[in-house]
């Protein structure tokens, strides 16, 4: 192997990282979103799948076209990439941003819509009593 291969791959990997960190940080953004509007056990699966499926393709679309072949070190860097993010930023960034989207759902709709319905429920008794 010669130097400009050497430094061709170790570029590769470098991408592979930044892949992985962007791929952390799209997870996260599901991650959130779950936290925001809560839902069950199947429709986690479904998003789980779903994004293993996005993640793969993005692996597979990287590895051929950055190399053209599926190489074990594009598959590590991109692992790599997603597990930093993941510990280093992802996990206090999903508490944080799920927790202030928590709030403002909480208080930019479901007081608002709480207020509404039981304004037109006193409206409804009213027009119940006068019949």
């Amino acid at each position: 192997m010669d130097i400009f291969t050497a430094i061709r791959e170790f570029g590769v990997f470098q991408a592979g990282l930044l892949l992985g960190i962007l791929l952390g940080a799209v997870y996260d953004l599901l991650r959130i979103m779950r936290r925001i509007v809560p839902h069950g056990a199947v429709l986690t699966f479904i998003g789980d799948f779903l994004y293993v499926l996005f993640f793969w393709a993005m692996l597979f679309t990287f590895s051929v076209g950055a190399v053209h072949e599926i190489r074990y070190y594009t598959a590590a860097a991109v692992s790599a990439g997603f597990f930093a993010q993941r510990f280093a930023v992802g996990n206090y960034a999903v508490k944080l941003l799920g927790d202030l989207g928590v709030f403002l759902r909480d208080r930019l709709l479901i007081k608002p819509i709480g207020f509404i319905a039981k304004t037109l429920n006193k409206a409804k008794c009213a027009f119940v009593k006068s019949d």
